[in-house]
């Protein structure tokens, strides 16, 4: 079985003697399409967290229709992503939370660009919902002969929650960093690295957790 990854920089790639015989790994931009030479040649093709890539609908339906392309007919499109606007929202794991983790949240969630408002509703992280509520729709429309979509909520396990919560704040800093010294994001980086310091520095307490559902689409593409 061959292995094949795709990715826009390859600022990730492991070292090369550290990848077994059979996996290549490319460069490529997935809302610009893949080379010619890799569409139908692949029975399963596998994409993740996607979302803090994604400006707008017509994105969401590049990289679907995209995707498809590299698929034999009959294949199968594996999408996974996470309801990121859910993680802005802070739960108690213990009566009262803590107000000062939640507010300092708040406040960086202002700043993160388009991720963080609409600019018709002004309501914050409509950019992040779109997968769970458009996805399956779009696949169909592209053509898929299948398509099916599975929610899971990953605060199922307790034990797992303060993990979570330190990763949605990396994902929150990462997505804050593109916009900083502009209107709608943090004034600088050193601003930026405080906010995220402290609030890792607050989930010590575990007073709070924060969670969302993840989304997987399995689509086949037709005949």
């Amino acid at each position: 079985m061959d292995l094949h990854g795709f990715d826009i920089s390859a600022d990730q790639f492991p070292p090369a003697e550290k990848l077994a015989g059979n996996i290549t790994l490319h460069l490529s931009n997935a809302k610009q399409g893949f080379p010619a030479e890799h569409h139908g040649k692949f029975d399963i093709v596998n994409l993740r967290l996607l979302t803090a890539a994604m400006e707008n609908e017509k994105d969401w339906a590049d990289v679907a229709r995209n995707s498809m392309a590299l698929l034999k007919p009959g294949g199968y499109l594996q999408w996974i992503e996470g309801a990121l606007d859910q993680g802005s929202t802070v739960l108690c794991a213990v009566p009262g939370g803590d107000p000062e983790f939640s507010a300092l949240l708040a406040e960086g969630m202002q700043k993160m660009g388009p991720w963080a408002k609409d600019e018709k509703t002004n309501s914050t992280c409509s950019t992040l919902t779109w997968a769970g509520r458009n996805l399956t729709r779009t696949l169909k429309e592209l053509g898929a002969a299948e398509v099916g979509q599975d929610n899971t909520s990953m605060d199922r396990f307790p034990e797992d929650r303060q993990v979570n919560t330190r990763m949605f704040i990396d994902v929150f800093r990462a997505i804050a960093g593109a916009y900083v010294g502009r209107p709608e994001g943090f004034g600088s980086m050193d601003e930026l690295r405080e906010w995220h310091a402290t609030l890792l520095e607050m989930t010590k307490k575990e007073k709070v957790y924060m969670r969302y559902d993840i989304y997987t689409f399995v689509a086949r593409k037709a005949l």
